[in-house]
C-alpha cells in the first residue's frame, strides 16, 4: 500500500498559484459521507500515485487528523507543456461506499493474427470505468487475445470477466471497444512512396495528355492549309 503524508490547505481558488510556483501540489480528498478535506504536498512527494500503473489503496496520513485515510486516485491533472503536476484529488474509500476508478486493461496470451502477420492489435480503450470499495479494489483487468485469429474481430468492454461484486460505472460502457484486430498498417517510407510514384504516373499522364494536344493541333493546322493549297491550285487551273 502506498503511503502519503499532506498537509491541510488554506490557499484556495486561485491563490494556489503561490503554492505551484514554491513547488507544491494543490488537492484534495473527497470523504465519504463528510467535509472533503483541501490538502497540498510537495510536487516530488507526489510522483509515486503518477507513476502507478494499476489501481491501489493509499494510505494517507492529514496533518491534524487522527486517524490516517485509505483513498483511491480520483485524478491527477498533469500540465502538458511543463510537464508539472498542477492538481490531484483522493477519494476515500470505505466498506460501505462506491467509488469510480479507471482500472488498466492488460492483455495476456498471444493473438494468432499478430503471430502470423495477418492484423495488428488496436488499442481502442486502456481502461475500463468500475464501481469499488474499500474491499473489492480491482488493480487491473486482463483480457485473454489468444483467440483472437482474424481481422475484424474484436473485445468489448461488456466482455470484460470482473470480479464478484464489482459492477460497471455505467451499463452504456459495455458496447464500448477495448480493442481490435485489424489490417496491418503501411510504413510512411511505404506511404511516402507510393505517393511519390502516383505523383509521377500524374505527370506522366498529363504530359501525354499535353503533348497529344499538341500533335492534334498540329495536324489539323496542317490540314487547313493542305486545303488552302489545293484551293489556290484549282483557281490557278
Amino acid at each position: 500500500m502506498v503511503k502519503l503524508k499532506v498537509s491541510k490547505r488554506t490557499l484556495l481558488g486561485k491563490k494556489t498559484k503561490r503554492l505551484r510556483r514554491q513547488g507544491i501540489v494543490p488537492g484534495a480528498i473527497a470523504r465519504y459521507k463528510k467535509t472533503t478535506i483541501p490538502v497540498q504536498i510537495e510536487e516530488k512527494e507526489l510522483l509515486p500515485l503518477v507513476r502507478l500503473n494499476q489501481v491501489e489503496k493509499i494510505q494517507v496520513e492529514v496533518e491534524g487528523e487522527k486517524e490516517p485515510i485509505e483513498a483511491v486516485v480520483t485524478e491527477i491533472v498533469v500540465n502538458p507543456l511543463n510537464n508539472k503536476i498542477e492538481s490531484f484529488l483522493l477519494t476515500e474509500v470505505t466498506p460501505k461506499s462506491h467509488v469510480i476508478v479507471h482500472v488498466p486493461i492488460r492483455t495476456k496470451g498471444e493473438s494468432p493474427a499478430v503471430k502470423n502477420n495477418i492484423g495488428v492489435l488496436v488499442f481502442s480503450s486502456h481502461y475500463v470505468r468500475l464501481v469499488v470499495n474499500s474491499e473489492n479494489i480491482v488493480p487491473y483487468i486482463e483480457v485473454d487475445i489468444s483467440g483472437l485469429d482474424q481481422v475484424g474481430q474484436r473485445i468489448l468492454i461488456g466482455d470484460l470477466e470482473l470480479p464478484e461484486g464489482v459492477k460497471l460505472a455505467s451499463a452504456k460502457d459495455a458496447q464500448l471497444t477495448v480493442l481490435t484486430i485489424r489490417p496491418p498498417q503501411k510504413t510512411l517510407a511505404e506511404e511516402k512512396a507510393e505517393e511519390e510514384e502516383a505523383a509521377a504516373e500524374a505527370e506522366e499522364v498529363e504530359e501525354g495528355e499535353a503533348a497529344e494536344t499538341t500533335v492534334e493541333g498540329e495536324t489539323a493546322e496542317g490540314v487547313e492549309k493542305t486545303e488552302e493549297g489545293a484551293e489556290d491550285s484549282a483557281q490557278e487551273g
